[in-house]
């Protein structure tokens, strides 16, 4: 199971969103007809279904094999067989030792690729006819209108030193070791 679990994830991964939504397309719409095929009718539609599953299905493949990854070290850790051998329940030993340990990698990938789902916006929303930062890009190059990509430039880069500001916080509530602290200028 666990070879073709890491081998699904791998692939999924892998495949870019420019590959990913045609094909949705041709399966979801145009084979199974269980979606419909573009446009936008508002966040609580049908319509979110595929790009909502085209934007999420590689950064969701990419954090369970990096969570499998770090548990596997995190459990052959010294101090998670110390805590076996003190007779602590297996979910004590997993809630408070290894997932607290493992989460310290995950919080850096997922708040990372939070903002990369915009990168994955623009084929999105282009290609199923979502109007939206994506689209808006794409119809900035076309037309050269450099103020506006300029501006989303600002945006993208104030999104990743926001992620950045956020990962950082979320660091010292997972692991209270870690603690940041001012330093006195002299």
């Amino acid at each position: 199971m666990d070879p073709a679990s890491i081998s699904t994830f791998l692939f999924f991964q892998s495949v870019p969103v420019l590959v990913t939504v045609p094909v949705m397309l041709l399966v979801l719409v145009l084979k199974l007809h269980w979606l419909p095929a573009g446009g936008w009718d508002g966040i609580l539609s049908k319509r979110i279904i595929m790009p909502a599953l085209a934007l999420s299905l590689p950064g969701i493949a990419g954090v369970a094999r990096l969570m499998r990854a770090t548990t596997l070290d995190v459990l052959k850790e010294d101090y998670v067989r110390t805590a076996r051998a003190k007779g602590l329940r297996e979910f004590t030993v997993v809630s408070r030792h290894v997932a607290r340990n493992a989460l310290l990698p995950m919080t850096t990938v997922i708040g990372i690729s939070l903002v990369t789902l915009l990168e994955g916006a623009f084929f999105t929303e282009t290609l199923l006819g979502i109007p939206g930062i994506g689209r808006e890009a794409f119809e900035s190059v076309k037309s050269r209108d450099y103020d506006v990509i300029l501006g989303l430039t600002l945006v993208l880069a104030t999104a990743f030193i926001l992620a950045n500001i956020a990962i950082d916080i979320a660091y010292t509530f997972i692991d209270p070791r870690v603690r940041y602290e001012r330093s006195a200028v002299t």
